[in-house]
């Protein structure tokens, strides 16, 4: 039987494209499997993360009735601190391996003026990892998605800080509903993806 050297280096070069694929592929889940491990310490160091969220989200519904424009006032940093803290941060905090520099980076990141910044690149670190659309994601009882209700909220807490506007408690409760949705439905979703929950005071466990 005739030896076939082309039929030889077609295998073989099959072979080899085949190989680069598997160690890409492995490449990619080592990568994202650290990245997981990253986010899973960063919740277990710091399992109080988002209390405070939800001790403003607490004041702001004590407040709902009293005064309705604070209320709101509450609810929309209720909103920004869950989001920041217990969302993004981990994300940037996995991203990187020295605890140091994550700590560094993941601060001034969620410091900037204008969080709108930070939508395409918490919106892919979300889908990548938790397999989550914020372009459509949203809480019970709601037929838009929760980022679009949280702008408006955002837009009302403006006009609260530069033009003095009052607000009824109609509005106000729409700002707590869609506080709640953050912290009770779009957060518990992120953190099963780790297997971890939230409970009632915030406790990451």
């Amino acid at each position: 039987m005739d030896f076939d050297y082309q039929s030889f280096l077609d295998e073989e070069g099959h072979a080899d494209y085949l190989r680069e694929q598997y160690e890409e592929e492995l490449r990619i889940q080592i990568v994202e499997d650290f990245i997981e491990e990253r986010r899973l310490s960063y919740y277990e160091e710091n399992p109080e993360v988002l209390t405070s969220s939800v001790r403003i989200l607490n004041e702001a519904n004590v407040l709902l009735n009293q005064s309705p424009t604070a209320s709101l006032l509450l609810s929309s940093t209720a909103i920004e601190t869950a989001i920041k803290a217990g969302i993004l941060k981990p994300i940037i905090y996995g991203l990187i391996h020295s605890d140091a520099t994550a700590d560094i980076v993941s601060d001034a990141t969620i410091e900037q003026k204008s969080f709108n910044r930070l939508k395409k690149l918490m919106f892919k670190l979300l889908a990548d990892l938790s397999s989550i659309d914020m372009e459509t994601f949203q809480r019970s009882g709601s037929n838009k998605s929760l980022w679009n209700e949280w702008k408006n909220v955002q837009h009302s807490r403006n006009k609260i800080a530069h033009e003095a506007k009052e607000y009824d408690i109609e509005e106000a409760r729409y700002a707590l509903s869609v506080a709640q949705g953050v912290l009770w439905e779009l957060i518990p979703t992120v953190l099963s993806s780790l297997s971890l929950s939230i409970d009632y005071n915030g406790n990451i466990y």
